[in-house]
């Protein structure tokens, strides 16, 4: 039998964007002649507002730092250092000067993974959000801007649970995670919070029903709150 495990946290929810209408090719783009780009679209703010292209072509990678779709600027494309693209103080709202440090790490036996910190809490405490892998694998960039994935950024908060357990009853012990941070569109894009930058007093609670499906065997289900921090 199964073990059902429902977890639920309250959190602030914003509206729902549909992340997959904001692909819009960049204006503007370089000859990256014989390498073949590949495309992700990072967004931020409670309804995706910011948009900015990010696109690794080789040992460089482009950011359209200013959001106004052109990847040609100066300042927009950085070298590889050992396996990251570090892309330093972007500015990700012009109107309350939000400064953003972009990371992309690419590796050719890992998956991509791309990083922000910005500021939260006035401006004194950094909340720092990192691509992890969900059930669809992890993040992959897209081959044309159509496929890209869209990572999202200081948006709406929600819970998922970390991948990589399967649980059933049983005598043997097992290990629940979850995440909390922003969905995005495709595999590997969920964007997590790093756990010390959530408050002290959030502790997710859990649902752990013992049940089978149409059975009441195995009692009521029972909600433990998660204590643990990675």
């Amino acid at each position: 039998m199964a073990l059902a495990i429902v977890a639920a946290v309250a959190l602030a929810q914003a509206t729902v964007t549909d992340l997959g209408k904001l692909r819009t090719a960049p204006a503007k783009e370089l000859t990256y002649g014989d390498v073949r780009p590949k495309y992700c679209l990072l967004v931020f703010g409670q309804e995706a507002e910011v948009r900015m292209w990010l696109v690794a072509a080789g040992a460089v990678a482009y950011l359209d730092r200013n959001a106004n779709g052109d990847l040609t600027e100066a300042e927009e494309s950085v070298a590889e250092t050992r396996g990251f693209f570090q892309f330093q103080k972007v500015i990700v709202d012009a109107e309350r000067t939000v400064v953003v440090n972009v990371a992309l790490a690419r590796s050719p036996d890992a998956e991509d993974r791309v990083s922000t910190d910005l500021p939260a809490g006035g401006g004194t405490i950094k909340m720092i959000q990192t691509t992890v892998d969900d059930a669809s694998g992890g993040l992959k960039f897209g081959s044309s801007p159509d496929s890209a994935p869209v990572v999202h950024f200081n948006g709406p908060l929600r819970m998922a649970a970390r991948t990589g357990t399967m649980h059933r009853r049983g005598d043997n012990d097992a290990s629940f995670a979850v995440m909390i941070g922003t969905a995005g569109l495709g595999s590997g894009s969920f964007a997590a919070m790093a756990c010390a930058r959530v408050l002290e007093n959030v502790h997710p609670r859990v649902t752990i029903d013992l049940s089978s499906a149409g059975s009441r065997i195995g009692g009521s289900p029972q909600l433990v709150p998660l204590m643990d921090r990675c």
